[in-house]
């Protein structure tokens, strides 16, 4: 409309999951030796919270919109110049994209003991450019 152009894009994707763990350092099966001491089975392998389902904990939904608005500029015949102004994350919607998921502890005894810290986010780094901020900028292009 009167060389003025509107853009707007908007990312909108469901939580995905991950699965809580348990650190199994210094688990004792009486009467068997461990291959690795670290693991719930003494064998190595998965070591999830084996009373809970996989992928229980969801990770951040993304809602985010990213916006346009350009200026066209008629230099000459088959000459255009273009002002752009882009915004990213328009909204300034925070996302993590990664959880702690150690839910538990294993000390002595072989007592559960729940990590105060599960299920905080530990990462922010928005796909597709890295970044959950929102963000601004300004260009001019030359088209011929």
């Amino acid at each position: 409309m009167n060389d003025w152009q509107l853009s707007i894009l908007g990312t909108f994707a469901s939580a995905f999951g991950t699965t809580p763990t348990v650190n199994g350092a210094g688990i004792v099966i009486p009467g068997l030796p461990a291959a690795f001491t670290a693991s719930l089975n003494g064998l190595g392998g998965d070591n999830r919270v084996p009373f809970l389902p996989r992928n229980l904990l969801d990770i951040d939904q993304v809602r985010r919109i990213d916006a346009r608005i350009s200026k066209l500029f008629k230099v000459r015949e088959g000459h255009v110049l273009t002002f752009n102004f882009e915004g990213f994350n328009v909204f300034n919607t925070p996302a993590d994209t990664a959880r702690r998921n150690q839910l538990y502890n294993v000390s002595g005894g072989n007592i559960l003991n729940p990590v105060a810290n599960y299920a905080e986010g530990t990462a922010s780094a928005g796909f597709p450019d890295g970044t959950n901020v929102r963000r601004l900028q300004l260009s001019l292009r030359y088209q011929f």
